[in-house]
């Protein structure tokens, strides 16, 4: 509905107020209150999901970083059971007693 065009002057005080009453009515005009209490939750609901990314992207440098370690060990590891099996092939073998 475009306001602009309404006959303002011709509608009277009695068609402005059933007008202003028509638009609160259908939602298009709220009380300051009500945009305020509206604009705060938004705003604690953003400021809540800002938290929760925080808090992701720390859990994931955190899996990262464990990641990154864990590899480190496998790699020793791996080197450690390559040295055990040369040892073991380099052992002459045994006579079964």
């Amino acid at each position: 509905m475009d306001l602009g065009a309404l006959p303002w002057a011709q509608l009277g005080p009695a068609g402005i107020l059933a007008m202003v009453v028509m638009l609160v009515m259908t939602g298009r005009i709220v009380p300051r209150q009500t945009l305020e209490d509206v604009r705060q939750d938004r705003d604690a609901r953003l400021a809540d999901k800002d938290r929760e990314i925080d808090a992701l992207r720390s859990a994931n440098e955190t899996l990262h970083a464990t990641c990154d370690e864990l590899t480190g060990h496998v790699t020793v590891l791996l080197e450690v059971a390559r040295t055990a099996e040369h040892v073991l092939q380099s052992l002459p073998p045994g006579n079964g007693d």
